[in-house]
């Protein structure tokens, strides 16, 4: 029978000490699981719900739960009569049917344990098999930004970025392109969720803390199809030399990753080990505005970058980052790009003249030779330069596929979009 819920008793105040405030608290007074205590609910156990709330909270009073469960016991004395105690099989019946399920268990694992010994139909090979894996493509989530201070996310997520591009110099893996996986910052869905829709056989997450004058990077590698961790390991080091930190993570994923790929990676450390800190985290400060594409951010990128280059005036990711920034700057605030291609141009070149390896100083000169010089020729030449030294390129990807839309390659440009 479901009784109904009862209301506390006027002129008799429940304390707060008295009052339980969740399922959690009413089945450790009962001492019983939830599960059991809600379905008590239904037999009139006595809870309130908070009526000003589409998902109520519950609560009860520990005396109307004394006297529903001393009537309950009532009720239970009453079913050890001898009425009903003639309902409950006798020891005899409940001892064959034990028998009988003990004999019915033995019997199985008999058979189990002789298909195994046997090895029928290959069994034993298939239960005990331990499939190789085995990875060809990979995605860097957006690390977290643990550090308690929101505005170091542009530090964070500079360090997802240099991941990506110093994972996207194994020539044998495929690495999801930054645009793709930003996506996911934040977010809360199982990684191999998140694999399958990204399409990667492997995923690498952790976090980051920036704290005074030290960095610490964890992360850990993990291969989707089983969520299995493969490695995970925590990187620390003066926040001065940030660079180092970051090849050590990334040579220690490539590492990992190496023997089941067997294709030594390009390394970009040589070129990074004479950038000037100061000059980086501009650099990278200039990255972060660059991404949210309006009017404000847009001259501060274009600031930082500026920065950057006169803090280290042979950092060619700043003068390809300012080529960038300039003509975004000039559109997000209403004047005309072209104005600013005189000065973006110099940049480009500049940064091509510093270092031809660099894949973002070849997208940069490629994005102004298709914009606004309109050489298509060059241009792709310059874009397919820019993906062929880092496929995972997400503006490269960006810039060919505007520039195969201008050509009217539409199918192309479609697939490059995928890319991004």
């Amino acid at each position: 029978m479901v009784a109904s819920k009862l209301q506390p008793l006027s002129g008799s105040p429940q304390t707060s000490g008295e009052r339980l405030d969740s399922w959690k608290e009413i089945a450790t007074y009962l001492k019983r699981d939830e599960r059991t205590v809600r379905r008590w609910e239904s037999e009139g156990l006595p809870v309130h719900r908070h009526v000003h709330k589409k998902q109520a909270s519950i609560y009860a009073y520990k005396t109307e739960i004394d006297a529903w469960w001393n009537n309950g016991r009532q009720r239970l004395d009453e079913g050890d009569s001898p009425a009903a105690a003639s309902k409950v099989p006798s020891e005899g019946a409940h001892g064959l049917r034990w028998k009988r399920w003990w004999l019915l268990a033995l019997g199985v694992t008999a058979l189990v344990a002789g298909a195994l010994a046997l090895n029928v139909a290959g069994i034993r090979g298939r239960i005990f098999s331990v499939r190789p894996t085995t990875i060809h493509s990979i995605a860097v989530l957006p690390l977290e930004n643990l550090s308690g201070d929101p505005t170091q996310e542009y530090f964070v997520d500079g360090m997802t970025d240099a991941l990506i591009t110093d994972l996207a110099q194994i020539s044998a893996l495929k690495v999801i392109s930054r645009t793709s996986v930003m996506q996911y910052k934040g977010a809360r869905k199982p990684l191999p969720e998140v694999a399958r829709a990204l399409g990667v056989d492997a995923v690498v997450e952790g976090s980051v803390v920036r704290s005074g004058a030290k960095v610490r990077i964890t992360a850990q590698l993990i291969y989707a199809p089983s969520d299995q961790h493969l490695w995970a390991e925590s990187f620390e080091g003066p926040a001065n030399d940030v660079l180092a930190i970051q090849d050590d993570v990334a040579r220690a994923i490539t590492e990992r990753i190496q023997g089941k790929l067997g294709s030594p990676p390009r390394s970009t450390m040589a070129a990074r080990e004479s950038i000037r800190p100061e000059a980086y985290d501009d650099y990278v400060r200039g990255l972060y505005f660059f991404d949210k594409r309006d009017a404000e951010a847009s001259k501060k990128s274009v600031d930082y970058f500026q920065k950057a280059i006169a803090d280290d005036p042979g950092f060619a990711l700043a003068h390809a980052g300012l080529a960038e920034a300039l003509p975004a700057m000039y559109w997000f605030n209403r004047r005309p790009p072209v104005d600013a291609m005189p000065e973006a141009k110099a940049a480009a070149k500049r940064a091509l003249e510093l270092d031809d390896n660099s894949a973002e100083a070849h997208a940069a000169y490629g994005s102004l030779l298709s914009l606004y010089d309109w050489n298509w020729n060059e241009a792709e030449r310059e874009l397919k330069r820019a993906l062929e030294l880092n496929p995972s390129n997400s503006l490269a990807h960006e810039r060919y596929m505007m520039l195969l839309l201008s050509l009217n390659r539409v199918p192309e440009a479609v697939a490059e979009a995928k890319r991004a």
